[in-house]
C-alpha cells in the first residue's frame, strides 16, 4: 500500500491508495455513476460507459486471477472509496511504448489533491514497468480525457501532457431514408460468415498496419482476431470480395437502442472506389430493417485516409470529441521531475 505522504506534493490527510479485491465491486460502479452527471458521459456512446456489475465483477476477478493487482490502485479516504485508476501498456507499429493510465474520480472529492496523487502513483509504476522492458523504442505517457471531462483536462494538462490526436464519435439518424450504395463492377458483398472469420480478421489487421497510434500486432493476432469476430451478430456484418479475397469489411453490432459501425476498413488495393460507402449504406439497411433509426461510429480525426470526411458524406455528424494525452517518459529522471 502507498500513503499520499509519500507523494512530492500531495500530502492528501487520509488518503491511501491500495490494491482492490472483490469487496470494491460495488464501490467501483458507484464511483462509476456518480461521475456520469458530472462528466457528461453519453449513455449510448460507443466509445466510453458506466459499466455494469457483471462487467466490473468480471473485471476485478480478472485482475486478481491474472496477477494484475499491481496495475490498479482504489483512493480511499478515511475508509470511503473515492475513486480509482488502473493501467495498461502496449508497443505500437511504430515501435513506440505507450503506458496508459486512466482514473475515476467522485466529483465531490476532486479538487483536493487525490487526481493528482493517483496520476503520481500511476506515473511511478509504469515509470518502473518501463525500466523493466527489454524494448527499447520511445516511451510515452498516455491518458484520456473526453471534451466534457473538464477536470480531467485540466489535471493532465497541468502535469504537462499534451493532445495527440483526438478520437471522434459520430452518429447518423434519419435511417429510414437510406439508400444501397451499388458495388463496382466485378466485386461482391455478402453477409458475413463463419468460415470467413480468418480472411476477414486478416484483412482488419492488414488494414491498420500503416495506421498511426495503432497496436502492434501480438503473436497470437489471427486467433485473437478470430475470437473477436465471434462476438457479432454476423447477419449484420457485412465483407465485400474480389473473387477469393477479401477487399473490405464492415463489423456491426446493435447496443443501448442503436446500431454501431464497431468496425470499417477497406484493403489498400481497393480503395478509393467506394466500397466504405457501400458497407455503410448497407449496415444503416440492415438496422433499418431492424427498427433502428440511429447509426453511431467512432474514428480518430488526424487517420490518413480521410475517414472523418468519407462519415460525414454518408451523414454521419460529430457528436463528441474523446482526447489522447501524451507526455514523454525520460527514465533517467526521478518521479518528481516528470509529473
Amino acid at each position: 500500500m502507498i500513503q499520499a505522504k509519500e507523494f512530492i506534493g500531495q500530502n492528501v490527510s487520509g488518503l491511501l491508495l491500495r490494491t482492490i479485491d472483490t469487496n470494491d465491486i460495488a464501490a467501483l460502479i458507484a464511483v462509476q455513476k456518480g461521475r456520469q452527471q458530472h462528466d457528461k458521459i453519453d449513455p449510448i456512446s460507443t466509445f466510453e460507459d458506466i459499466p455494469t456489475l457483471d462487467q466490473v465483477t468480471w473485471w476485478v476477478n480478472h485482475k486478481i486471477d491474472s496477477g494484475g493487482l499491481d496495475t490498479v490502485r482504489v483512493a480511499e479516504i478515511d475508509g470511503v472509496v473515492a475513486g480509482y485508476t488502473w493501467l495498461e501498456w502496449w508497443t505500437e507499429v511504430d515501435g513506440v511504448r505507450l503506458f496508459l493510465s486512466q482514473a475515476a474520480l467522485l466529483p465531490q472529492w476532486r479538487n483536493r489533491g487525490i487526481g493528482s496523487a493517483m496520476l503520481h502513483w500511476a506515473e511511478t509504476r509504469l515509470r518502473m514497468e518501463a525500466a523493466s522492458q527489454t524494448e527499447t523504442g520511445p516511451a510515452f505517457f498516455g491518458a484520456n480525457a473526453t471534451e466534457t471531462e473538464a477536470d480531467d483536462t485540466r489535471l493532465l494538462l497541468d502535469a504537462g501532457y499534451v493532445r495527440t490526436f483526438s478520437v471522434l464519435e459520430m452518429e447518423r439518424d434519419h435511417l429510414d431514408n437510406a439508400v444501397q450504395t451499388p458495388l463496382p463492377d466485378g466485386l461482391t458483398l455478402r453477409p458475413l460468415q463463419e468460415e470467413d472469420f480468418l480472411y476477414v480478421g486478416r484483412s482488419v489487421t492488414e488494414c491498420y498496419n500503416e495506421s498511426a497510434f495503432g497496436v502492434s500486432p501480438s503473436a497470437d493476432e489471427e486467433q485473437r482476431k478470430i475470437e473477436w469476430l465471434k462476438g457479432f451478430d454476423p447477419s449484420i456484418c457485412f465483407v465485400v470480395w474480389d473473387g477469393d479475397e477479401v477487399a473490405g469489411q464492415i463489423i456491426c453490432r446493435i447496443d443501448k437502442g442503436r446500431g454501431e459501425a464497431a468496425e470499417v476498413s477497406v484493403r489498400a488495393p481497393w480503395r478509393r472506389r467506394g466500397l466504405a460507402k457501400a458497407l455503410l449504406t448497407t449496415a444503416f439497411c440492415a438496422f433499418r430493417e431492424r427498427g433502428l433509426t440511429v447509426a453511431r461510429l467512432h474514428t480518430v480525426a488526424e487517420n490518413r485516409y480521410g475517414s472523418v470526411k468519407l462519415y460525414q458524406s454518408a451523414g454521419f455528424r460529430i457528436i463528441k470529441d474523446h482526447l489522447r494525452y501524451r507526455k514523454p517518459m525520460h527514465l533517467g529522471d526521478s518521479p518528481a521531475s516528470n509529473g
